[in-house]
Parts: C-alpha cells; structure tokens; sequence
C-alpha cells in the first residue's frame, strides 16, 4: 500500500470522503481560511498600492495576524481534502500548480510582512516602489491559488501521471 493509499484508507481521510458532513465541513473551513488569508492580504496590497490611505500601519500588522490565522485554517482543512482523495490529488496538474502558486503566495506575504511592519519613517522611495510591485505581485498569486484550486474541481482527469 503507497502512502497515498494509506492517506485514503486513514480514518481521517475515510472520514472527508464518506461522510457528507465531514467533507463539507471541511470544505467550509477551506473556504473560511482562504477568505481570512486572501481578504487581509487584498486589504494591505490595496493598501501599500495607495488605494485605501486611511489605513495605518498598526490596523494592517493585525490584518497579517489575521491571515496567518486563516492560513492556519486553510492548511488544516486543505490536509483533510488532500486526505480524502490523495491519490486524484496529488497526480492533478491543476493541485501541483495550487501548491507551487500557495508556496509563493506565502513567501509573498511574508515578504510584505516585513515591508508592512516597516516604520513609516524608514521607508524610502525605493522600498515603497518595491512594497508596491510586491503588492501586485501578491494579488496575482492568490488570484492565481484561488483559480487553480477551483480548476481542480474541473481539471481532474488531466494528471500528471
């Protein structure tokens, strides 16, 4: 039996698979995280673009702390679906995507992170010029996550074995 397989017959994945319940809540769950996650980080990229002045540095430090809960809650809940259907998971084109734009996604937002909690004072032209483009960056890779998670529902029979 592969790991994958044992994945699937665990009493976790066995749970998420057949139980409508379980598969729902933990779908909820995904969706709740990935809104906690994306919605704060849109929030500080608007924000570091210009877009939205009348918030400071101290309300976007509690949105990072924010997301971070949500990725928590995302990861949690995305292990659980992965659980459920690891086999058809893990060979889809579409999850590898998801995951290599999550991992970047949150190399991003780590990097704002450090960008956001910056004193005001100490930014220079340079640093808010790069703030920026980091933002826009961001917003294209959680976009990308969030299309490239819905496209696995559409996506899997195109795998990558």
């Amino acid at each position: 039996m592969s790991i994958l397989d044992s994945m699937e017959q665990s009493a976790l994945g066995i749970w998420v698979s057949s139980s409508p319940a379980g598969y729902y809540i933990m779908l909820a769950f995904h969706a709740v995280g990935l809104a906690m996650l994306v919605g704060s980080v849109t929030v500080i990229d608007i924000r570091l673009l210009g877009f939205v002045r009348g918030i400071n540095e101290k309300a976007m430090t509690g949105l990072v702390k924010f997301a971070w809960w949500g990725l928590l809650i995302n990861a949690v809940s995305g292990v659980a679906l992965f659980f459920s259907e690891a086999n058809k998971a893990f060979y889809s084109w579409a999850f590898r995507i998801k995951i290599a734009l999550m991992v970047c996604g949150v190399i991003s937002t780590l990097i704002l992170n450090k960008t956001v909690l910056l004193p005001v004072s100490s930014h220079t032209t340079d640093i808010k010029g790069s703030a920026k483009a980091q933002a826009c960056l961001s917003l294209v890779l959680w976009a990308a996550v969030i299309i490239t998670g819905r496209m696995m529902a559409y996506l899997t029979e195109f795998t990558a074995n």
